[in-house]
């Protein structure tokens, strides 16, 4: 930005343009461990039917969390077996609607409203700050597979036929207690309560990240051979590289790739 303002004409004091920058902090975010996997998919099943789905489109479709929220039933094409990816739920701040007069906070003002850039597509979730607008970039526009575990969950979930109480809201798949759109927040509620009848933790002592499951979810791929480009297409990266910051080989996948090598040369 200062070179920038160089470049417009500004005057900026050179110490200015050689100052360091603070330290990128350090991401711990790994990929699950399968047989943690395994007790947190075990563990699921004994939740509600939306911490189920939470895991199931977390480790088997490899969604971010604001597209979990965002995932409604008109964007489910189980006869082509795909999920349409292409809106994420986000919250949004409360913005005075009465020009800062009424002495209170935006959240309390009586006339409050959601500052959402409508006009780009952009949905305000009747009363709430939660906004339905497109997904991080175009790239993240796709459709996902839907595997076998996860079809048989969602016609479970359809089969319940939890309707919404919200008038005018679309039928989102993830629904709090009260039949509106799941936030992020409530998600990752649910997300830890799997956690703990899991009894499972990040090796650092936290929480897992809802996160790395789509970490694991690449990671997996990976494994399984699958080209870089695909990878890229499921998980709706712009670039390589940002998928390559998902993916984390095991001492288990060095050893394989050792054995590969040390097979070819001895076998010529």
């Amino acid at each position: 930005m200062l070179k920038a303002a160089v470049l417009e004409g500004l005057e900026i004091p050179p110490a200015a343009l050689i100052v360091q920058g603070p330290p990128v902090p350090t991401n711990d975010r790994i990929a699950i461990p399968i047989d943690t996997v395994g007790r947190i998919f075990e563990a699921s099943k004994r939740e509600s039917h939306d911490a189920r789905a939470i895991v199931l489109l977390g480790f088997l479709a490899g969604l971010r969390r604001g597209e979990m929220s965002g995932l409604t039933w008109d964007r489910i094409d189980l006869d082509r077996g795909v999920l349409v990816i292409d809106r994420q739920l986000t919250r949004f701040g409360w913005s005075h609607g009465c020009d800062d007069t009424c002495g209170r906070t935006p959240r309390s003002c009586p006339k409050r409203w959601v500052a959402a850039p409508t006009h780009l597509g952009y949905e305000v979730i009747p009363r709430s700050s939660l906004v339905l607008g497109p997904v991080k970039t175009a790239r993240g526009r796709r459709e996902v597979p839907i595997v076998d575990e996860l079809a048989e969950h969602l016609l479970k979930m359809q089969a319940a036929d939890r309707p919404s109480s919200w008038d005018g809201v679309p039928r989102f798949v993830l629904l709090t207690a009260i039949g509106g759109p799941m936030g992020q927040h409530s998600l990752d509620v649910l997300w830890k309560q799997v956690l703990q009848r899991a009894e499972t933790k990040h090796p650092s002592g936290r929480s897992w990240n809802t996160h790395e499951m789509r970490h694991t979810f690449v990671t997996e791929l990976m494994r399984t051979n699958t080209h870089s480009s695909i990878i890229e297409t499921m998980v709706g990266h712009a670039e390589e590289r940002s998928t390559r910051g998902y993916i984390h080989p095991s001492s288990i996948d060095a050893r394989s790739a050792a054995d590969r090598v040390a097979s070819g040369f001895f076998q010529r």
